[in-house]
């Protein structure tokens, strides 16, 4: 059975901006909404060396069309290995949609599948 999604909302002022500014900026005002979504998405089990390297969630693109749309964000993860040469840092990248009614915008989303590691065989 498939977890529930998460949905939230966020009120925009567009006065003095566009549409697309005003949303932009309201997800980045409440960017830890969306750290369930990229926690999971860069998760591989109990490995404690990676983690999402928070504050770097960036908006790349806001398409729309009426009252709807989607949001292009990234954010930088980490993996430490222990030795500098080994350690590396990449940007996870994910599509949300969202809706808009009157001053407020809603975006729904699920969480990617929890990785499972493999038992181990004997």
């Amino acid at each position: 059975m498939g977890e529930e999604p998460l949905v939230f909302s966020f009120p925009i002022n567009p006065v003095n901006t566009t549409i697309e500014e005003a949303i932009k900026a309201a997800i980045l005002k409440n960017q830890r909404d969306f750290y369930p979504y990229f926690r999971r998405a860069i998760d591989k089990g109990d490995d404690a060396r990676i983690s999402l390297d928070v504050g770097t969630m960036e908006v790349q693109n806001i398409e729309m069309s009426a009252d709807e749309g989607s949001a292009s964000l990234t954010m930088l993860w980490s993996y430490y290995a222990g030795c500098r040469d080994a350690n590396s840092t990449d940007f996870v990248e994910a599509d949300f949609e969202f809706s808009l009614e009157g001053n407020e915008v809603t975006f729904e989303m699920k969480l990617p599948i929890l990785w499972q590691r493999e038992p181990d065989e004997d």
